[in-house]
């Protein structure tokens, strides 16, 4: 057994950033006033976060580009079959469910932040039912983590704490090394040049937010 690295820094720090500004977004999404606006800020990271996933998702490392993990009909099944009789295959990166997932994720995320954007701030019916299907697809994910870790005895989540795994010679053999840090650099200057355009000239993001209009705004007047 080799241990390698398998999960690049910049794919764990935005794992671990975007559990925590989803998480902090929930708890704050039905309070008004200062509650509400980190509501809106932490919903603002998110969108920064995925647009560079999304960027890293073409240019990252092996195991964190999306070619690696788009699986055709035929694994998917034998993975599942694997599953059922309790012995999945093993993958180094993401398995074929656990990739199903990871898209749903950033579709449903980037579903979520949009109509937020779209509201201005205020309250919206789509996106308050995309933000708890986030979370529903969330609970799916780490119940699946744990599932895996129990078939498997693989923990998965010191993996994407500290980016190693433990692998057999051959499979470490295979494993090419994470791309060099100024590449992530690169990405995030370029999410800031996207972002700093989409503030100047959409009119989407607005500050304070319309829902904590009337515990600031309206003092102020």
């Amino acid at each position: 057994m080799r241990r390698v690295v398998v999960w690049d820094l910049p794919t764990r720090v935005f794992h671990w950033a975007l559990v925590a500004l989803v998480a902090l977004a929930y708890v704050t999404a039905e309070d008004d006033g200062l509650a509400y606006q980190v509501h809106v800020l932490c919903g603002y990271g998110v969108a920064l976060l995925l647009a560079f996933r999304v960027l890293w998702g073409f240019v990252g490392s092996r195991h964190a580009r999306f070619a690696d993990f788009i699986y055709g009909w035929s694994m998917v099944r034998d993975y599942v079959r694997g599953l059922l009789r309790l012995d999945p295959p093993h993958h180094v990166g993401h398995n074929p469910l656990g990739a199903i997932m990871i898209f749903a994720l950033l579709a449903v995320l980037i579903g979520t932040v949009w109509t937020g954007l779209a509201s201005g701030g205020g309250e919206s019916d789509l996106h308050e039912t995309l933000g708890n299907l986030v979370i529903i697809l969330a609970a799916i994910h780490v119940a699946g983590v744990l599932a895996d870790w129990l078939l498997t005895g693989e923990n998965l989540t010191r993996a994407m704490v500290t980016g190693w795994k433990e692998l057999p010679d051959a499979e470490a053999s295979r494993e090419t090394p994470p791309v060099r840090p100024w590449r992530a650099v690169a990405v995030a200057l370029v999410v800031a040049v996207l972002a700093y355009e989409f503030v100047a000239y959409s009119q989407l993001v607005t500050w304070p937010p319309a829902h904590s209009e009337g515990e600031y705004g309206e003092d102020e007047e």
